[in-house]
Formats: C-alpha cells, structure tokens, sequence
C-alpha cells in the first residue's frame, strides 16, 4: 500500500462523521487510514497500522501496553518490545503533531488510549444502523445515510494485518457490522 500523505480525502463523507476542524478519524472498514482535519496522513508500515487499528478497536479505552505488545509484535516483542512500542506511539503522535492534535494518542497508567476525540468508520457505521433500528430518521435521509456508508460497507476490514492474531476477532466482529 503506497503512501497517501496530504491527499484529500472528499469532504462531504470525513465532514458528516465528525464535523468541523481539529478532528482525528480512523477507518479501518475500508483499509486503514488516519486522517487528521480531512487529510489523509501516510502511515509508514504495518506496525504502525497494526497499533493504530488495535488502538482504534478500543478508542475511549486503554489498552495495556502488554496487550499492545502481544496483538501487534506477538513473539516478536521479545525484551525491546517495550521501547518498540514507546517508538511507534511517538510516530503517531508525529504524524499528527503538524495538525496540532498529537494531544489524542494518550498514555495512561497502564498503557496508551485514543481520546474520545477521535471518530472511526465502524462508530459510524454502528450509529447509523441503531438510528436505522430506532427509526430515528425518516426512510429517505437514512437511504442517503448509508449510500454515505456504502464504500465503508463495501471494504476489506483491517486490509493487510491478516496475518496478526488480534485481527482474525476484529475482522469478524468488523464484517457483522458491515452486513
């Protein structure tokens, strides 16, 4: 997957799920994508996806750094895994320090969380179908809501991390949603 940084992303579909400037949003229904006030930020390889995606799973919550360890280095992490993971923590911050909003990827006692700032695919996507099942919406706006949708109920969930373990239970959980 090659480096989309600083390609815009169409307005009207980042705009309606979070609305506004200073906005991080995460898609992981269609590819893994960070995007930080309607730009798409280049991530530079898997292990970065990888943390972001299982950050973006649990975004509010903290997620222990042991589980970070396991689900994105498994054995891999061995005794570096600590500093490795410090290492790709800094590098998100990073990509979203020139947009001023490096402050929604936080450390917490026992790990790191992304803030209740930051919106993701499958938040809107779940929003939707419970509006659709409560019958908030009239029949024609939630026809349009989920045309919106469509290319997140469409895509490849968590595209090119198969091969890691915590995956396979996201991609599940992530294809009910999109059915």
């Amino acid at each position: 997957m090659g480096s989309r940084k600083g390609s815009q992303v169409p307005s009207e579909r980042v705009t309606e799920a979070v609305g506004g400037d200073n906005v991080v949003e995460v898609w992981l229904l269609d590819g893994i994508r960070l995007l930080a006030n309607h730009t798409e930020v280049g991530l530079r390889g898997d292990r970065e996806r990888a943390l972001l995606a299982r950050l973006a799973l649990d975004c509010g919550s903290s997620v222990p750094r042991g589980v970070l360890l396991e689900d994105v280095w498994g054995e891999a992490a061995g005794r570096s895994g600590a500093g490795a993971l410090r290492v790709q923590i800094k590098r998100l911050r990073d990509h979203l320090a020139p947009f001023g909003l490096d402050h929604v990827v936080e450390t917490t006692p026992d790990g790191y969380r992304l803030s209740d700032d930051v919106s993701t695919d499958v938040a809107r996507v779940e929003r939707a179908i419970e509006e659709a099942s409560a019958g908030h919406h009239a029949i024609g706006a939630m026809c349009d809501r989920f045309a919106d949708l469509d290319h997140l109920l469409r895509g490849r969930p968590l595209h090119g991390l198969e091969d890691l373990l915590f995956v396979l239970s996201a991609s599940q959980r992530l294809a009910q949603v999109q059915t």
